[in-house]
């Protein structure tokens, strides 16, 4: 039989053991929630950076459409001029 000295420390061993094991656990949950919300940061910061970026480009493709649709009403006044000219010349 096992002395009484021996099952206090064998007692005494298995709640530090399991005290040890919680303590662990929760340092590991801990810290894989830390990682968790670095990555959740992470990622919102790249969908604001993409949306950002979204924005941007709209703003150029809409500059870009803005001046192609001003160099096109210069050219039709161009021609509109030139005809109005030739007709002129035509009536005079």
């Amino acid at each position: 039989m096992i002395s009484s000295h021996l099952s206090g420390v064998i007692i005494v061993g298995i709640v530090f053991f399991t005290g040890l094991i919680i303590a662990v656990a929760s340092i590991l949950s801990d810290h894989k929630l830390k990682a968790e919300k670095i990555k959740a940061d992470a990622m919102v910061k790249a969908e604001e950076i993409k949306a950002k970026n979204q924005l941007e480009i709209e703003k150029l493709i809409l500059q870009d459409q803005n001046k192609i649709n001003i160099q096109n009403i210069k050219k039709e006044d161009s021609v509109l001029e030139d005809t109005n000219k030739a007709k002129n010349k035509l009536s005079n």
